[in-house]
């Protein structure tokens, strides 16, 4: 089953971000200090949030509605995430080599980094990524070696797993320590996995344990008294679970005229491709604006920024993401 209502979500998510990035490179190159009709967006990061509890959704039905083993459940992930962000890493070092000036700094260009960025373990020295969006996918490449292990076992695995993510959540609410391997595997981001679980657990007929929901609550009020003045998950994971599972609900439902919904799954089809592509086209579409000397306010920058990137992303969607996936359901076949 497709769940059309999560693929335009996905589309939504991405966009969100592009426009928290347009948000903040706009008013950096234009030295303005607020949008008049877009600061909304300066929340616009929660997209990240939305694409963790849809992620925890996804992998948890699809595990459970076929019989994919552990290595074909990697290689089948990896197809889907890896070689387009390689590609994309690629570009970006490739762009350093031949146009160095174009960044303010290229210190970031070295095999240490470059080797992390490709491994999705930037998070060891706490460095960004070469496309900055990695961060987010090093969550998702943890989360699938997780699943993957626990492929190896039966139903009750998953209540592990959820525990397991909901302790390491607690462990740094009560434990912080300045250390980049302990801030990344007791992220409170985990949490947002669990949440996309317990709704598929729940679309699946398989709802987990009442103690195991207790362990998930525990963890979130952990965060709550951790961070009572700026809570994520309250912010962010909490309502990024409410708005999966209304989309999961309305699934199927003419809540959207047909001609618009089809718009709309296609390009959440293509929202991986617009996440990737905005480390270009954001800095390039404002460097372009401000030495062309444009006219213009802020807000039309920004919405310019954000339709050329949904432009490129599925540009590079259809050129590039798709014929990629086909190529490596064939050799993977």
């Amino acid at each position: 089953m497709r769940f059309k209502y999560i693929q335009i979500l996905r589309f939504f998510a991405a966009t969100a971000v592009v426009f928290f990035h347009a948000l903040g490179a706009g008013k950096a190159y234009l030295h303005a200090e607020k949008s008049l009709l877009f600061e909304f967006f300066k929340h616009g990061y929660l997209g990240v949030d939305l694409f963790f509890v849809i992620s925890g959704f996804i992998i948890y039905y699809t595990t459970h509605k076929s019989n994919r083993g552990t290595a074909t459940f990697l290689l089948r992930r990896c197809e889907r995430i890896v070689p387009l962000y390689w590609a994309a890493t690629l570009a970006m070092i490739s762009i350093a080599i031949i146009l160095p000036s174009v960044f303010k700094d290229v210190g970031w260009l070295n095999s240490n980094n470059i080797a992390k960025s490709f491994l999705f373990v930037t998070f060891i020295d706490g460095h960004s990524p070469i496309v900055f969006q990695g961060w987010s996918l090093e969550f998702e490449m943890f989360f699938y070696l997780c699943v993957a292990t626990i492929l190896l076992r039966q139903e009750t695995a998953w209540n592990m797993l959820i525990v397991a993510f909901s302790l390491l959540v607690v462990l740094g609410c009560v434990l912080p320590v300045t250390n980049n391997y302990y801030e990344f595997f007791t992220s409170p981001l985990l949490l947002e996995f669990v949440f996309g679980i317990f709704i598929s657990s729940v679309i699946c007929k398989n709802r987990p344990a009442n103690w195991v929901a207790f362990v998930v609550v525990c963890a979130i009020c952990a965060i709550l008294m951790a961070e009572p003045s700026n809570n994520s998950i309250v912010v962010g994971g909490i309502p990024a679970a409410i708005i999966v599972f209304l989309a999961v609900y309305l699934d199927g439902k003419k809540v959207i005229p047909l001609g618009l919904e089809a718009a709309l799954v296609v390009l959440g089809d293509a929202s991986y491709s617009i996440y990737l592509v905005q480390a270009f086209t954001v800095s390039l579409i404002c460097k372009l604006w401000v030495r062309w000397m444009l006219p213009g306010t802020l807000d039309l920058l920004i919405a310019f920024i954000v339709i050329m990137t949904i432009l490129a992303g599925y540009t590079v969607y259809v050129l590039v993401e798709r014929p990629m996936l086909r190529f490596s359901h064939k050799a993977l076949a």
